[in-house]
């Protein structure tokens, strides 16, 4: 396996690093501590080899999910179930806050009142309520710029393509980064919106201008996501009862079969029960489903980090650290790897979120709406 692909473990866990082959080298190398090479061999790359732990044990008895995120997509016009949610999770934060007060009290003072116990859920109720309004209003400011730059992001951005380790300023290029909605699909909306762009030539002048980029809708990016998703699934599903070979990167190919049942391993689950999870809008995509994109499309996908900027520099950079696919390199999509308030916590959260970048020379070259068959 390359470095770039091996780098993929330690910065981006949270996209099944295990649906990666196990027999790279790299990848057992580069075991965390306290991980033996006998489980990285075995695909389970993530689990101590010093036994049974809490986490497997408690694992037992709870039902077998995906990560997700709490709404979906398809909630997002539906407000009164939006509402609803809203008032649960008041209810249930300032329950619990004036269960732990009142008990405290009891065990303090040894009685309590009925009309503490009242004033206390009224308190933590209207303390609870003020702090979402808070967090909604910050998250309403935020999306509002988003919308008035067509969701890309404001700042200025270079990219390092390749990843011959050459960090010098020469070899990084000009860049955009699109914000996508983090609602579960934000893997397949950050593709979506690099397969829905179609750039032109004065595209490169666009960047530097500040003249707008062609609008893509969220509503519009959101369609093609859940096309994505489903051709994704159907992909691996086909790919596991033919047995086919798939595409990794740089000439490397590997079974569909292991691709999947790596993932699905890291959750005690068949791969019947992972494709199942897969197909509902809110669970996190990650390695296979970009794999399978990759093949789909016919178009390498390119996944970027942040790495270190110059002293003195007010710009992001991004660097690669996977390319996933076997085809042409010439017209890939690019993600970064980030989270939800990319650029506001650059660095400081963590890496739960996907973004769509379009590097200035990508730019530049024409390319054709190339969608999936659907």
């Amino acid at each position: 396996m390359r470095p770039g692909l091996a780098a993929v473990y330690s910065s981006c866990a949270f996209i099944y690093p295990s649906a990666l082959p196990p027999q790279h080298n790299a990848c057992i190398d580069s075991c965390p501590p306290g991980i033996s090479k006998t489980d990285a061999q075995g695909g389970r790359i993530y689990e101590h080899s010093s036994g049974p732990s809490l986490r497997k044990f408690v694992g037992m008895f709870r039902k077998r999910r995906l990560p997700r995120s709490n709404s979906s997509p398809t909630m997002l016009g539906l407000s009164l179930q939006n509402m609803i949610y809203f008032i649960r999770r008041i209810v249930l934060e300032s329950s619990f806050v004036a269960s732990a007060s009142t008990l405290a009290s009891i065990i303090f003072l040894g009685k309590v009142e009925i009309k503490f116990i009242i004033a206390n859920v009224i308190r933590s109720m209207v303390a609870s309520l003020v702090l979402k309004m808070c967090a909604v209003q910050s998250r309403m400011t935020w999306i509002t710029s988003l919308e008035m730059n067509d969701w890309f992001c404001s700042g200025s951005y270079r990219i390092l393509l390749g990843n011959d380790g050459n960090l010098s300023r020469d070899n990084f290029i000009p860049a955009r980064i699109r914000q996508v909605p983090g609602y579960g699909s934000c893997l397949f909306q950050a593709i979506a919106v690099g397969v829905l762009f179609v750039p032109n030539d004065s595209a490169d002048q666009e960047h530097v201008s500040g003249r707008r980029f062609p609008h893509i809708s969220n509503a519009e990016a959101t369609r093609y996501s859940s096309t994505l998703r489903a051709q994704a699934v159907k992909t691996l599903k086909d790919g596991i009862e033919n047995h086919t070979l798939i595409g990794l990167q740089h000439g490397d190919t590997i079974s569909v079969t292991s691709l999947v049942n790596m993932a699905a391993s890291r959750y005690g689950m068949t791969f019947d029960e992972y494709l199942f999870e897969m197909r509902q809008e809110n669970v996190w995509g990650g390695i296979p489903e970009i794999v399978a994109l990759a093949h789909c499309l016919r178009r390498q996908i390119v996944m970027l980090e942040t790495c270190p900027s110059y002293p003195g520099d007010n710009e992001i950079c991004l660097k690669e650290i996977a390319r996933f696919g076997k085809y042409s390199t010439s017209n890939p999509i690019y993600i970064l790897s980030a989270n939800q308030r990319f650029p506001m916590e650059n660095g400081k959260l963590k890496k739960d979120h996907f973004l769509t970048v379009f590097p200035s020379r990508h730019l530049l070259s024409s390319v054709p709406f190339n969608t999936i068959n659907e």
